[in-house]
Order: structure tokens, then C-alpha cells, then sequence
């Protein structure tokens, strides 16, 4: 099913929007004394999910699925103690992804 090709066009996709649900987190969460963005950070968590989901990186999508379930209840404390470890995780998908891609 796909050749190399096909492979490495889904790897570029789910980079490209790995590190987009990334931004999107920093950026709801960047400034200082202002409320946090729940519905963004909801969102993004939701993305970082399916897209971890689609390439096997499980870990990532569970911690996705609980950074999502936290901003759902509005549960500041655990989306507070989540957020820096979601978007260093998927940051290092994203870099793993592009090792991945590049040694085909």
C-alpha cells in the first residue's frame, strides 16, 4: 500500500501539522497573566491526537487525549502540569518524523 513516495508525503503532512497544533498551543499559552485559551488548546490537543494516532506515536496521543479531557472540565491545574510536556512531545515527533523521512 503506497510506495516511498506516498510514505514521505503523510510523514511531511503530519509534521507540518504537528508543529501547527504546536504553535497553536504556545501561542494560547504565551502570555503571562492572561487567561489561557481553552477552546485553542482544546482544539490543538484534539489535532495533536489524531495526528500522533495516525503515525503510532501512542504515548503522544494519550497525553494529547488528557490535555484535551483537562481543558473540557477547565481543569487549569492539570493543564497547567500537561501543556510544557505536550509541546516538547510533539516537537520531538515532529523531529523524529523528519529523521524518519530522511533516511528513506
Amino acid at each position: 500500500m503506497g510506495g516511498p513516495e506516498m510514505r514521505a508525503a503523510l510523514v511531511t503532512q503530519v509534521r507540518h501539522d504537528l508543529d501547527r497544533c504546536r504553535t497553536t498551543l504556545l501561542t494560547a499559552t504565551a502570555e503571562p497573566g492572561k487567561a489561557r485559551d481553552h477552546v485553542s488548546i482544546c482544539k490543538a490537543a484534539h489535532g495533536i491526537k489524531g495526528l500522533a494516532v495516525t503515525v503510532g506515536a501512542l504515548a503522544l496521543a494519550d497525553l494529547a487525549r488528557e490535555v484535551e479531557k483537562a481543558c473540557q472540565t477547565r481543569d487549569t491545574a492539570k493543564i497547567d502540569k500537561l501543556l510544557a510536556r505536550l509541546a516538547t512531545e510533539t516537537g520531538e515527533t515532529s523531529t523524529a518524523l523528519a529523521q524518519l523521512a530522511s533516511a528513506d
